[in-house]
């Protein structure tokens, strides 16, 4: 990043240091480094929510919602023809309590927040339509009250229900992990055909509707009773790094003060301490930019001890010089 370079006192170096100030470290020659190699970008701090979101299947960030949203991961089920929720039927208790746990990561997580949930709440293709799409949409509502009385300080605002669809992928997902006959011919009539009403009437026919019985007696009911939920988070922007990132870049310029405006507001951070040593080791303000050096040191910093080397032999070259 830097490159070694040599000044001595009486020979300006226009856009480097003046005379006097260089005169004022040493009376010899002085070598340095403008920048030292061991300044680094500062990396973003990862929230805490996105750290746990790998090992949690439906808390995601938002910007992968398009991609993910027909993910169906830990259901919660209902009983044939309710909107009632009750946590001891199937898995619904273990399930609510990892919606829970996920919400409370994100309630306590200061640098991420939630963007929204997505609750689905689809209907099996068979059945009346307006019926199923009635049950479903309450369902939704159930589920959706069931989090905020877990969470109250999430608004209604924040849920997107989607209710009231027919689930074809689930249905699709299901037949094809099967060996059930016909597989094939099911999955290419509901690959291959657009209108849900075309699509349900050639499934009756074929084979005279006994691969059609066997979807409504094995499938069908896995689908007409399950919502999901989706938790979207966003994080919020690691503001520190970017302003030591920024005061970095004054530094790469011989910008110093300018750089040490900026680190003098994240001063706080430690991840700003190797930089504020490495501006006052340009300076020559060798006892701060030890001190920073120092800090940074312990605070695990590997590059400030490298720096903390040119300390040493800039001084070792001043006794010599004297």
């Amino acid at each position: 990043m830097g490159t070694n370079i040599t000044l001595k006192p009486g020979m300006p170096q226009h856009g480097r240091c003046d005379v006097d100030t260089l005169g004022s470290i040493c009376r010899g020659e002085l070598t340095f480094l403008r920048v030292p190699t061991t300044i680094k970008r500062t990396q973003p701090i990862l929230s805490n929510t996105k750290l746990q979101s790998s090992t949690i299947p439906f808390l995601k960030p938002v910007n992968a919602k398009d991609s993910i949203l027909t993910e169906r991961v830990s259901p919660l089920r209902f009983r044939q023809g309710s909107a009632q929720l009750f946590r001891t039927y199937m898995d619904n208790d273990e399930t609510l309590e990892a919606i829970d746990e996920a919400l409370n990561i994100l309630q306590y997580d200061d640098r991420a927040r939630l963007s929204r949930i997505t609750i689905e709440s689809f209907t099996s293709p068979e059945g009346d339509p307006e019926l199923n799409r009635d049950l479903s949409q309450r369902r939704a509502k159930t589920l959706r009250d069931e989090i905020v009385n877990l969470h109250p300080e999430i608004s209604n605002n924040q849920f997107e229900i989607i209710s009231g669809v027919e689930d074809w992928q689930g249905l699709r997902d299901l037949v094809a992990q099967s060996v059930m006959p016909c597989r094939d011919e099911i999955l290419d009539i509901i690959d291959n055909t657009a209108e849900n009403s075309v699509r349900k009437l050639k499934l009756k026919r074929l084979r005279g509707g006994v691969p059609y019985n066997s979807l409504i007696d094995l499938y069908c009911p896995l689908l007409r009773d399950t919502c999901y939920v989706h938790i979207w988070f966003e994080e919020k922007p690691d503001m520190e790094a970017m302003i030591i990132n920024d005061a970095i870049e004054n530094i790469e310029q011989n910008l110093l003060d300018d750089a040490l405006e900026l680190l003098s507001t994240v001063e706080y951070d430690q991840r700003s301490w190797n930089a504020l040593g490495t501006c006052y080791l340009i300076k020559g303000e060798v006892s701060r930019a030890r001190h920073y050096f120092v800090q940074a040191v312990d605070a695990g910093n590997g590059d400030a001890k490298s720096n903390l080397l040119l300390i040493g032999t800039k001084e070792t070259f001043d006794l010599d010089a004297n």
